[in-house]
């Protein structure tokens, strides 16, 4: 239940303890506990049970907000294209924008400050969907502003470290994005993430896994990842998202036997899941690396991941060599080599079926499997992919 109270802030980015109130903190952490395990129904649900509850109150629809991009970023980036989701992810963010708006005098200077961060937490959200979508000048536009609202935040109270991280983010975008930001202004603001994510009170846990997320993936530096990839994979113990990306820090830092260990667990809480592969693979497998995920810079490392699993095949668990010899056939696939593709997927249909990787197999064998095919095949948009 720690882990759920603390994970409300990605969800809403402005919720502490000052101005949430205790149902509001409950239902936004189980929301935000669902959504990493990516188990959206129950997360929605909450959201709606804190709406009704308290219906004034504007870390309601900020959590709505947060819920909408949180799935469009990790799970099913299609969503952004959909009229019906960005309305109503525009309504949410507004909405919550204003209820935080109209309390900028109100009360003393700590619960001011929670309103400027709630306000700020809006625009970073409406800046972050932007990105998402390519529109870099309307998001440097958003993010600009909301930067000024979490400036004001940390100038009423210097104590709320949650404002770093809309800082922190603001900064490197700026920077690596739009190459506004000031020499050093990536160090900053990865120096930013990780105050939030070691003093936060609420959101330590979205600058824990965005630091993570720019130290490995955008600049390979797992060594500095790994903490913070350990430390929320301890809290969200069942969390497929943060067991991926170990087992991917673990093995570029050379420590097979520990990635291979969280790969082990990671598959015993599948194995307890029927619905592992219906609605978590994509996730799972794409949440964290987003737009470069299955590249074929990547592929290799797949490649080589799978090939040492399957060497030692009496430890591979039951009923997962066929599904390794997919993903080691479709990594193969990535990097032009079909012939031995092929081979793998024939070795997949000789396995036990597991879910629909016999269907997968058939049809990457009828026919070299781009990443495109494979990100439909896992249900995900064919994003571009970023060098």
């Amino acid at each position: 239940m720690k882990g759920a109270f603390l994970s409300a802030a990605l969800l809403v980015g402005a919720s502490t303890a000052r101005a949430a109130t205790p149902w509001a903190q409950a239902m936004l952490g189980e929301s935000m506990a669902a959504a990493y395990n990516f188990d959206f129904d129950q997360a929605e649900a909450r959201i709606r049970d804190l709406e009704r509850q308290e219906p004034d109150n504007p870390y309601g629809p900020l959590g709505e907000a947060g819920l909408l991009w949180w799935r469009a970023h990790y799970d099913d980036p299609s969503l952004r294209a959909t009229d019906r989701a960005e309305s109503r992810f525009i309504k949410a963010a507004d909405k919550a924008y204003r209820g935080a708006r109209d309390r900028f005098g109100e009360g003393d200077d700590a619960t001011r400050a929670d309103a400027y961060l709630a306000a700020g937490t809006a625009l970073g959200l409406k800046g972050l969907w932007a990105l998402d979508k390519g529109q870099g000048s309307r998001a440097y536009s958003y993010g600009r502003e909301a930067a000024q609202l979490l400036g004001r935040c940390l100038k009423l109270d210097p104590t709320v470290a949650d404002a770093e991280l809309g800082l922190g983010l603001f900064e490197y975008y700026a920077a690596t994005r739009r190459g506004r930001g000031k020499k050093g202004s990536v160090d900053q603001a990865l120096h930013r993430l990780q105050i939030a994510a070691e003093q936060g009170r609420l959101l330590w846990s979205q600058a824990a896994l965005s630091a993570a997320y720019f130290h490995s993936v955008e600049r390979g530096d797992y060594k500095k990842a790994l903490p913070l990839l350990e430390k929320l994979r301890g809290i969200y113990f069942d969390s497929p998202l943060f067991r991926v990306a170990e087992v991917a820090a673990l093995y570029k830092l050379n420590n097979w036997n520990g990635s291979w260990r969280q790969a082990k667990a990671l598959i015993a809480l599948a194995d307890q899941d029927p619905q592992f592969f219906i609605r978590r693979q994509r996730g799972a497998a794409c949440g964290f690396f987003g737009p470069r995920c299955l590249g074929a810079k990547s592929a290799y490392g797949v490649i080589e991941w799978f090939s040492r699993a399957l060497e030692a095949q009496r430890d591979v668990p039951e009923g997962w060599k066929g599904p390794f010899y997919f993903w080691r056939g479709a990594a193969q696939d990535l990097r032009g080599a079909h012939d031995l593709a092929s081979r793998d997927y024939a070795r997949c249909l000789r396995e036990p079926e597991v879910a629909r990787f016999h269907a997968w197999a058939q049809h990457c064998t009828d026919g070299r499997c781009s990443r495109a095919d494979l990100l439909r095949l896992l249900g995900r948009e064919a994003e571009e992919e970023e060098p």
